[in-house]
């Protein structure tokens, strides 16, 4: 075996190992009480328009116990993107869930090395060596697969539409990649300094983009829901965001 066709297989047993990895990870019922419970009950709240309560993690939804007692911390209008695994007993939710986060990942995964591979150059040898040592890399990076542990979550959505956002950013294609980075911000707030960061050193049309969608999707959610759960939603983030930030509560 020559070292190319070694480097090679290695890369290989990477890729099998996230596969497997990741089957092992969705067929294990491990989180049905942790972030996936906090999603889960925020698209039940939604399914029967509970939404007074969004953000209190204890309280009655349809009369009966929360899953979880997690706080939401997205905002009020993505609470409808979990509507579609509140249908779901919790069991089945948590499996779809982990699919879905899945598919994410591998999909990020797939965008991010086929966007890299470009930058390495056109030589055999080294776009096998960068398969193998991507292949590591992703199989080593701890966040990708915290999801599994904790019944899922919406990190592997936001590493896609960010990689996604990166690729027509570069582009010149503002329009779409606004509305990347702002859906990132609806769901994860905490990225709220990432798009001021972009905002401040892009071009008009990015501006342009991102002010015009976020005022139509912030228009859009109070008009829809009230002013009230918006208003508890940012006294909630003041009171306990600064906490969020810090590497060790989460993956962002």
């Amino acid at each position: 075996m020559n070292k190319l066709t070694f480097v090679r297989a290695v890369g290989t047993i990477f890729v099998a190992l996230i596969i497997v990895g990741s089957m092992a990870g969705i067929i294990i019922p491990r989180g049905i009480g942790l972030d996936f419970a906090n999603f889960y009950d925020a698209g039940q709240k939604a399914l029967v328009g509970q939404f007074a309560s969004l953000y209190d993690p204890f309280a009655l939804i349809d009369g009966q116990k929360p899953l979880g007692n997690m706080t939401f911390f997205s905002f009020p209008i993505t609470s409808y993107l979990f509507t579609p695994f509140a249908r779901f007993e919790p069991k089945i939710a948590l499996v779809l869930f982990k699919v879905q986060s899945t598919l994410f990942i591998w999909a990020g995964l797939l965008v991010l090395y086929f966007h890299l591979r470009k930058f390495v150059g056109s030589g055999r040898e080294r776009q096998i060596v960068f398969f193998a040592i991507f292949a590591g890399a992703a199989l080593l990076f701890q966040p990708f697969w915290t999801v599994y542990r904790v019944g899922g979550q919406t990190t592997p959505l936001i590493f896609l539409l960010l990689l996604l956002g990166l690729i027509y950013f570069t582009a010149g294609r503002f329009w779409i990649a606004a509305a990347c980075y702002v859906l990132v911000v609806l769901i994860k707030p905490v990225f709220a300094p990432g798009l001021a960061l972009l905002f401040l050193f892009s071009a008009t049309r990015f501006r342009f983009a991102s002010v015009l969608l976020s005022a139509i999707a912030a228009a859009g959610s109070i008009l829809w829901l009230g002013q009230d759960v918006h208003m508890f939603f940012l006294e909630k983030l003041t009171e306990q965001g600064s906490k969020f930030m810090t590497p060790y509560f989460n993956s962002n």
